[in-house]
């Protein structure tokens, strides 16, 4: 038994009652401590940075945060590395800052083909052709926006599991989240 003037409440996943409202506690499946921060608490806002994409800074509370993954679906073929390219295309010519478009789907002469199109033409942007996920990682050391088509088809080889099955998606996200926290760099 513990006590304290922090208000207290029950936990919804370990059912614990005195669990102190703001304080670290542990999730009971997932093993990772995590912070409850109560509604009405003051709260200081990510920096964003602006794609120059309209659109998708709207979409994004005012643009990208860096250290955060935002997710892009949708059903096939209606666009979305089309999207991609031309935020990855925007955001490096804007800034004038390092971009890795890694693909596990799209070849890089199919790649160009879709930038031309786009008239993206900055040095700035680079192409990866690749399905696993850690040498994306490697590659993706100093940029400042890691763009990665499409979660469903990189994997992590060490995984007992087919790319975009449930086992490796989730755990490919969940390791690029921890890698976009980690360097804070979006992706």
């Amino acid at each position: 038994e513990f006590e304290t003037n922090t208000p207290t409440r029950t936990c919804p996943e370990c059912r614990s009652l005195t669990v102190p409202i703001g304080d670290l506690h542990e999730d009971p499946v997932l093993g990772r401590a995590f912070r409850r921060i109560p509604m009405g608490t003051t709260v200081k806002y990510a920096p964003r940075v602006r794609s120059g994409l309209a659109w998708l800074d709207g979409a994004l509370g005012g643009g990208i945060v860096p250290g955060t993954v935002a997710l892009l679906a949708g059903a096939p073929g209606i666009g979305k590395t089309t999207l991609l390219v031309q935020l990855a295309g925007t955001f490096a010519e804007r800034l004038k800052t390092d971009v890795l478009f890694a693909s596990s789907e799209e070849a890089e002469p199919l790649f160009q083909e879709r930038a031309g199109r786009l008239s993206i033409t900055t040095p700035h942007l680079y192409f990866l052709e690749a399905w696993d996920l850690e040498e994306i990682l490697r590659e993706a050391q100093g940029v400042d926006l890691l763009v990665v088509d499409s979660l469903q088809t990189v994997l992590m080889p060490e995984l007992d599991a087919t790319a975009g099955g449930v086992k490796q998606v989730c755990e490919c996200a969940a390791r690029l989240v921890e890698w976009a926290r980690e360097k804070g760099c979006p992706v």
